[in-house]
């Protein structure tokens, strides 16, 4: 009787594993669903971080082109010799605004 009973649920069973194998490994794997969902998310941050830093690449290029010679703006100019010369007037007041 049992022999009946196992010859008939052995491929079902083995069936039954391959799917479980098989879902598993497609949630939770290297390429499964909580990867990709992973992934899109650094995707997103990096997108991010890349518009950022073109956004301030071409803050400084402005700025730069600012600084040609045949360009030039004094107030820039002084404004960057002061910052580094770290020197004021007496009677100059400094407000730094932090980006």
């Amino acid at each position: 009787m049992w022999s009946i009973w196992y010859h008939r649920l052995k491929i079902p069973c083995v069936c039954i594993c391959i799917l479980i194998y098989f879902g598993f490994h497609g949630y939770h794997g290297n390429r499964g669903y909580l990867t990709r969902i992973q992934l899109e998310k650094r995707v997103a941050s990096l997108n991010y971080e890349h518009e950022n830093l073109v956004q301030t690449r071409e803050n400084w290029e402005r700025r730069n082109s600012l600084m040609r010679a045949d360009q030039l703006d004094l107030d820039l100019l002084d404004e960057r010799a002061r910052d580094l010369s770290a020197k004021i007037k007496d009677d100059e007041l400094i407000v730094q605004i932090l980006d």
